[in-house]
């Protein structure tokens, strides 16, 4: 049975099928979620996820889901969660084989799969992607992708009804079925997947429906009483003969499938953990807030100056009065004096190397400090700039702005190439999107330069420059 509280639920998951839309409430109990209701979005029935709508669905002229339905059920009644997770089949979705020999990152050989099976570019989208088992040399992941524009029409839907926001994106396939083998069709996808493999393994198809079913793995599960077939719309095929079929435009089949999806949530994390996430974007801010971020950061920087003044001062005067304490103590001069004598023994020991204690060399980093702005220098292009040099100890921070989201890993690729001599090693510490272009750009970044001893280790100096 559902469970009907009158209170909001503690999460809300919007599926688009592709065929029809609805609404899942979920409440949050001790040790699992239940469904609290399933509510169907009577305007989206029987439309056709791969064509234009029947009503206001989509806008024809964007080519994107105008998020018409999700303002729709979310404002249906009774009040749905805050917090709003978003299924929909126009994510793409797919299991890809890659070649892969360790040369690059296997971010890097995903994303230029990616866009080649995709057309579009990660710069202006979102993706994702769960590893997956797989031979030598190939690496299997299983993505998911949808265009920055898509994400944001998403986003501001869920943002017009008061009280909601948009947590996360995913594509409706992969839930768990709780059965020993589950094939799952969708629009443009679909997949098959065993649960009796230790690790997770899905394969999947995005051709057509006849390149599942011509799978050797397939046929045999389809020969067998414990297969379940989850169906977005349309007949089962032709080769399914025993077994459980789940029909998501039915609404018994809706309510099953909800069920599992109410499994699949992690209890701590509050997440589905087993399929690809997209992140939403960031919402520009609006010129009143413009206004009230900088007129607040105006009055804490004026807050700050004062009260810099103020210690300032009162240190000034601390300081005033122990001079003159000095001053009248003979014993105080002589020890500060002695103090002086053993400091510049020390930095004397330094300047030669001597100083057995502290394995650091002035003398490299003196080399490496005349290497560094040479080397900066050459690297940069016309993709980035370089806004400030920050020193921590004898490490180095860059900070910059990038025109594309790889500059900055290229960027730390030309540095260390640049510094195969000069005892430095980049490596790319942050880098953050902004989202004032439609791409979401321009992109910040910091990158990291720690000093390298002459065996080719970083040294363990810490940021105060002490080891």
């Amino acid at each position: 049975m559902l469970n009907t509280p009158s209170k909001r639920p503690s999460k809300t998951i919007l599926v688009d099928t592709g065929s029809l839309c609805f609404r899942v409430d979920l409440i949050q109990k001790s040790n699992r979620f239940d469904v609290a209701r399933v509510i169907l979005d009577e305007q989206s029935s029987g439309r056709n996820s791969r064509e234009g709508s029947i009503d206001d669905l989509f806008d024809d002229a964007l080519g994107e889901d105008n998020g018409a339905w999700v303002t729709r059920l979310l404002k249906s009644k009774p009040k749905p969660a805050k917090e709003v997770k978003l299924l929909s089949t126009r994510v793409t979705s797919a299991v890809l084989d890659i070649p892969f020999l360790g040369d690059e990152s296997k971010e890097e050989a995903i994303a230029i799969e990616l866009e080649t099976f995709t057309g579009l570019s990660v710069d202006g989208s979102q993706w994702s992607w769960k590893p997956l088992p797989s031979e030598e040399g190939i690496l299997r992941a299983w993505v998911s992708q949808a265009s920055l524009t898509q994400l944001m029409i998403w986003r501001n839907a869920v943002s017009a009804v008061s009280g909601c926001y948009l947590a996360a994106i995913f594509h409706p396939a992969g839930i768990p079925m709780d059965a020993p083998a589950q094939l799952e069709v969708w629009p443009g996808l679909v997949i098959y997947e065993e649960s009796s493999s230790e690790r997770r393994d899905v394969r999947g198809w995005t051709a057509d429906e006849a390149s599942a079913f011509a799978d050797d793995a397939v046929n045999e599960a389809f020969k067998r009483d414990e297969m379940l077939i989850v169906l977005s719309q349309g007949k089962a095929p032709t080769q399914f003969q025993k077994g459980t079929i789940l029909r998501l435009d039915e609404k018994e089949g809706r309510l099953k499938w909800a069920q599992q999806l109410a499994k699949g949530l992690d209890l701590l994390s509050r997440r589905l953990e087993k399929i690809p996430r997209l992140g939403i974007p960031k919402p520009e801010l609006s010129n009143k807030e413009l206004i009230l971020r900088t007129t607040g950061i105006a009055a804490l920087v004026s807050i700050l100056l004062v009260t810099h003044f103020f210690f300032l001062k009162s240190s000034e005067e601390r300081l005033t009065e122990k001079v003159a304490t000095m001053r009248e103590s003979f014993d105080e001069i002589a020890d500060a004096r002695k103090q002086k004598t053993e400091l510049t023994r020390q930095i004397k020991r330094l300047r030669v190397g001597e100083n057995e204690e502290d394995p650091f060399d002035l003398v490299a980093h003196k080399a490496r400090m005349a290497a560094l702005l040479p080397a900066i220098g050459s690297a940069s292009n016309s993709s980035i700039a370089i806004q400030k040099l920050e020193s921590r100890g004898v490490s180095i921070l860059i900070s910059g702005v990038s025109s594309t989201s790889r500059a900055p890993a290229e960027y730390v690729q030309f540095l260390n190439k640049s510094f195969t001599k000069s005892g430095w090693w980049a490596k790319l510490a942050k880098r953050e999107a902004s989202f004032v272009n439609g791409d979401g750009g321009p992109w910040t970044f910091t990158v990291s330069l720690s000093p390298m001893a002459e065996n080719g280790e970083l040294t363990a100096m810490n940021e105060r420059g002490q080891f």
